[in-house]
């Protein structure tokens, strides 16, 4: 599996065209969490990498899985 560092997050953020604020929102973490892991002060944990290399290969990961935990409360 690729690394998954501080570049890499910021850019798959930049690419996304998302504030950190919207990311981390999108994400559902702390927006502090990904200041530290953009600045390679921490690592996401390999659940949040696998997450972030869907999201990076597939832009639209966040807003279909967004959709199907709307379905699943509804």
């Amino acid at each position: 599996m690729p690394e998954v560092d501080a570049q890499f997050i910021k850019d798959t953020r930049e690419k996304l065209r998302c504030s950190r604020a919207l990311f981390a929102r999108r994400l559902c973490m702390n927006e502090r969490t990904l200041e530290k892991w953009e600045q390679g002060r921490a690592k996401p944990n390999s659940q949040a990498a696998a997450l972030l290399l869907l999201v990076r290969h597939f832009p639209d990961t966040l807003e279909r899985l967004r959709r199907i935990a709307t379905a699943e409360s509804s």
